[in-house]
């Protein structure tokens, strides 16, 4: 990885950000009559699986410990043996992502099903409310982010409930109806709304209620009458906070992503991070120990202990240290039981006991960094797809599906177990796939090099019959799809001019634009790349000479002339556009690099970032300088809001508002092509590449998964 003048490290995990967990709170309860149901027959653990991970942890009022986890159910340990408690013995859902225990002795589960209710007789569901989960954004990282889950349960009162859900806010429930609260805090995504992700409550010993926000929200306070946000203007360190914790001296700590903690005293913030000695700056939990020291689980590498004036990291008797912990707690004997992504472990103040190997279970082989990274990821990263011309386009569909697109070899289907492979022979109209796009009836769409094909679950077709007698009566609806002329370059002879083609879910209709293209220059208007859609409604349209706006009734057009180009700077060639999430678009280009517009000024980007030669790079020929940013094929944009770009001769950069960082192949990069960067729905950033892979990044460097 190279770091260039003024530019340092950052560290970036994805999904890290939206993982689950948990803490195990002991509050009063909800006096409610709860349905009967059919006893579940638990059965003793043998073995579990410790791949999955586990995610949070209670100590019951009995002595009792109980353990949730990602997929394996519930676990309950009687100092003796463990119990195992899933779907298949009634549990409400296999996805375990908090446990919280009430006045009476009750469990209240946070799962994807709402709060499962366990009476140690029988579990039965409270619904919440459910949110939509489809939608321009949640489309992308669903069921990463997953407003119908629960997170984190806190009893307030007699009879009421606060829950914490992963992307709808919270709810408070008095045991009849529920209210919404602070659905609408942090960054507006780019669907126009908020989508507040939730994953920890707090109940202080004055009765208050916190609420973190991962959506850059900051944290809020409720004192029974109303709320409160503190946001790093009022000293928080950052505003995406994950996890909270009150200390016996009535301190409130403040987990945050990738950028340390806060302790607030009532009156100010005193910030930590890993300048002042902290092992990470990603909190996953903290935990006081009885001697008042603060244990920091950072969920992606080294746990810290922190003594109130020093940090040191927590090893076992071989001095190894216990890394990736998302949760902490301590038992009736003041041992510490520490769950995370490789299993689960407790420590007696001497000596770390695998309870994995202490139950005779077996000790589970640990994932590769590539999985425990992103939980969420059930992919195997051994499949390798058979493409050498390289991946143009990637595409998860609404059934799980994930496709890729070719240069030159036609496009995969991988259905999470085997890859099956589409070329002309099977219908597809041309083996180069330039983009793909789901339609509002579920149907894949290639754009090839040449023609338009579609996939309907069952067979492909190549769309022959277009409507080309709409040519001027443009519309645009919110789910239409824009693709471009059947050419290469150019147009043919029914389409007659520059356009795009719309589908609005029932009839392909061709639309000629409004602008003259140079006599001799019939690409000038060609559409060189997949199309992006603005929070605002536009759909931008990238040609090789200009970039197109079409906001169903207006057009803008960013043309050279309009950005203030010439023969100095160098000419737009266009091959990739995005808006990020505060509504800048960037233009990649081949040859004089990236393009910020913020609607008034343009900014050559590149230039500016020192990243490009003296004189504008050919479009072909010789490769780029190392160092240098001129040839921009994809541009996309992490959950942090740092800008990616991809370059076709020098790797992978990202922007983080202040500085660039460059990654290549000593980073993990199986080449320094980049023909496309894909958000995925788990909230990866997936990279294809020029020689038929596909890579994600992982905090450090790169993973290849297919």
């Amino acid at each position: 990885m190279q770091l260039y003048p003024g530019f340092q490290l950052f560290y970036l995990i994805l999904s890290a950000s939206i993982a689950y967990g948990c803490h195990g709170y002991n509050q009063d309860s909800i006096a409610e009559e709860i349905p009967s149901a059919e006893e579940p027959r638990p059965k003793q653990a043998d073995p579990i699986n410790f791949a999955q991970g586990v995610y949070c942890g209670l100590l019951d009022h009995e002595g009792v410990l109980w353990f949730g986890s990602l997929g394996g159910g519930l676990y309950r340990y009687d100092g003796e043996q463990f119990t195992q408690f899933t779907e298949e013995h009634g549990l409400c859902d296999d996805q375990v992502a908090s446990i919280t225990e009430d006045k009476h002795g009750n469990l209240l589960l946070g799962t994807s099903k709402g709060i499962c209710h366990y009476d140690r007789k029988q579990f039965i569901t409270i619904a919440i409310p459910q949110s939509d989960t489809s939608g321009l954004w949640l489309d992308k990282v669903y069921p990463v982010v997953n407003p119908n889950q629960v997170m984190a349960i806190v009893e307030d009162g007699e009879d009421a409930l606060w829950i914490a859900t992963d992307g709808a806010g919270a709810y408070y429930y008095d045991g009849e109806q529920y209210t919404q609260h602070l659905l609408n805090e942090g960054r507006e995504q780019e669907d126009g709304l908020h989508h507040n992700i939730i994953q920890d409550l707090l109940k202080d010993e004055e009765g208050n209620i916190w609420f973190p926000s991962m959506i850059h929200g900051g944290v809020s306070r409720y004192d029974g009458e109303q709320f409160r946000r503190f946001m790093p203007e009022d000293g928080l360190v950052y505003d995406m906070v994950r996890t909270l914790m009150q200390d016996r001296s009535g301190n409130i700590y403040f987990g945050t992503l990738h950028h340390g903690f806060s302790r607030y005293d009532g009156t100010s913030f005193r910030n930590f991070t890993e300048a002042d000695g902290l092992l990470n700056n990603n909190i996953r939990c903290i935990f006081e120990d009885q001697e008042g020291r603060i244990w920091l689980g950072s969920g992606i590498g080294e746990t810290s202990i922190f003594d109130g004036e020093t940090f040191t990291a927590f090893t076992d008797q071989n001095g190894q240290g216990i890394d990736q912990i998302l949760f902490i707690l301590e038992d009736v004997n003041h041992h510490l039981w520490l769950g995370g992504r490789h299993g689960l472990w407790k420590f007696d103040g001497e000596e770390v006991l695998d309870m994995t190997e202490a139950t005779n279970w077996g000790v589970a082989s640990k994932p590769s960094l590539a999985a425990y990274e992103y939980p969420h990821s059930s992919i195997d990263t051994s499949i390798r797809l058979s493409f050498t011309s390289g991946i143009r386009s990637i595409l998860e569909d609404r059934h799980g599906n994930i496709w890729f697109g070719s240069h030159q070899e036609g496009v995969a289907r991988f259905d999470g177990e085997q890859m099956t492979y589409y070329t002309v022979a099977d219908g597809l109209s041309n083996n180069q796939v330039r983009s793909i796009y789901e339609d509002v009836n579920g149907h894949v769409w290639f754009e090839c090099g040449q023609g338009l094909s579609s996939f309907d679950g069952e067979s492909l077709t190549t769309h022959r019959w277009k409507n080309y007698l709409a040519k001027q009566n443009w519309q645009s609806g919110a789910g239409d799809l824009w693709l471009k002329g059947d050419e290469a370059t150019g147009y043919n002879d029914l389409e007659g001019e520059p356009g795009v083609y719309r589908y609005d879910g029932h009839v392909l209709s061709f639309h000629t634009f409004p602008f003259p293209s140079e006599p001799g220059d019939e690409s000038y208007y060609s559409i060189s790349t997949p199309f992006a859609r603005a929070k605002d409604g536009m759909v931008w349209m990238g040609t090789y000479g200009a970039v197109i706006g079409y906001d169903g009734q207006n057009f803008t057009l960013l043309d050279n002339e309009q950005l203030g180009l010439d023969e100095t700077t160098g000419y737009l060639h266009v091959r990739s556009i995005y808006e990020d999430s505060q509504g800048t678009l960037w233009i990649g280009n081949n040859g004089i690099g990236a393009l910020r517009y913020d609607g008034d000024t343009t900014i050559h980007f590149s230039a500016q970032q020192g990243l490009t030669t003296n004189s504008p790079t050919p479009i072909g020929g010789a490769r780029s300088a190392a160092g240098t940013l001129e040839h921009i094929f994809a541009i996309g944009e992490d959950g942090e809001g740092n800008i990616w770009f991809g370059d076709r001769d020098t790797g992978a950069w990202v922007y983080d508002g202040e500085m660039m960082t460059n990654y290549g192949l000593e980073d993990g990069l199986t080449t320094t092509h980049i023909w496309q960067i894909y958000s995925a729905r788990n909230g990866e950033l997936w990279f294809a590449m020029g020689d038929g892979s596909v890579c994600r990044f992982n905090g450090a460097g790169f993973d290849r998964i297919f």
